[in-house]
């Protein structure tokens, strides 16, 4: 089940301490960062208020059993290579893809 709010400060999934990994993208006020994660995981480190607009898919998250927060950000995909990856794909080649666009191969 997968449960999203906009406004932590509203009770719209009551259920919400049920969840086994809370997730806080960008947050206005560091309140809200317990709110999403657990009381006191700001001050463990999750720093979700200050997440950055110029750092997109940024976000903390809080896993049941573990006392500290982890950071995490997501990959960004462009239209281009969601393009490139259609046209590899429905073209039928079977060697190996050249890495995305901005990912270095190891």
């Amino acid at each position: 089940m997968l449960g999203q709010l906009q406004d932590p400060r509203k009770e719209i999934i009551d259920c919400r301490h049920l969840f086994s990994i809370k997730i806080a993208m960008r947050l206005d006020e560091p309140t809200q960062v317990d709110m999403v994660l657990g009381d006191g995981v700001r001050q463990r480190g999750a720093a979700a208020h200050e997440i950055s607009e110029d750092t997109p898919g940024v976000a903390w998250a809080k896993l049941d059993g573990r006392r500290d927060p982890d950071r995490a950000r997501a990959f960004h995909t462009t239209d281009a290579d969601l393009d490139e990856l259609s046209d590899y794909v429905t073209a039928g080649h079977h060697d190996a893809p050249r890495p995305l666009s901005g990912i270095e191969a190891a």
